[in-house]
């Protein structure tokens, strides 16, 4: 396939359609690509409790033989209070064998992309957590938003290495709104 003249251009101020997105509210909607999310599961009902952990690890389960540590993301993302259960679902993210599930309070929509800004364009200048994160545009219409775009395997590696901070204080929901 030969590139064109229009394509080029598409790459230089985002990549055009293309990513399959799930997106969920932590606060204010936010997006992961689907291929990071190996399973998406209902909040486990048991699951024991580490002593010594970081503050959003809110325990530990096995599913299908795996070890899964479970991450409050808003926690993580330092937005306050606890999702409910009814609604939560756990996000299964796996990093060379290290299974790691995000606990989300409500999913929203599985979607495609129909734009997203290049890596260097990430939000970094924004004082946000989330503003590290690149950000994309899902929906037409009226129904088009821009999202930020939560890297769940950077934020499972982080946690692996021990580089998560404890919390971000301004991922409050107003500051993840403001994309």
């Amino acid at each position: 396939q030969k590139d064109s003249p229009d394509r080029h251009a598409a790459s230089a101020i985002g990549h055009a359609r293309g990513s399959t997105v799930i997106t969920y509210d932590i606060g204010a909607e936010v997006a992961t690509r689907l291929t990071q999310v190996i399973e998406v599961l209902a909040l486990p009902s048991h699951c024991t409790h580490p002593a010594s952990a970081h503050p959003a690890v809110t325990g530990m389960f096995t599913n299908r033989g795996h070890t899964v540590t479970l991450i409050c993301l808003s926690s993580l993302l330092g937005s306050s209070g606890r999702p409910d259960p009814a609604h939560a679902r756990v996000l299964l993210v796996d990093i060379a064998g290290a299974h790691f599930g995000f606990v989300v309070p409500r999913l929203c929509h599985i979607e495609s992309t129909v734009w997203e800004a290049p890596d260097k364009d990430k939000a970094a200048e924004k004082p946000s957590a989330l503003g590290r994160h690149a950000l994309v545009e899902i929906g037409t219409g009226t129904q088009r938003r821009t999202l930020h775009l939560v890297d769940l395997r950077a934020l499972a590696q982080g946690m692996m290495q021990g580089d998560a901070p404890a919390s971000i204080d301004a991922a409050t929901p107003e500051a993840l709104a403001e994309v």
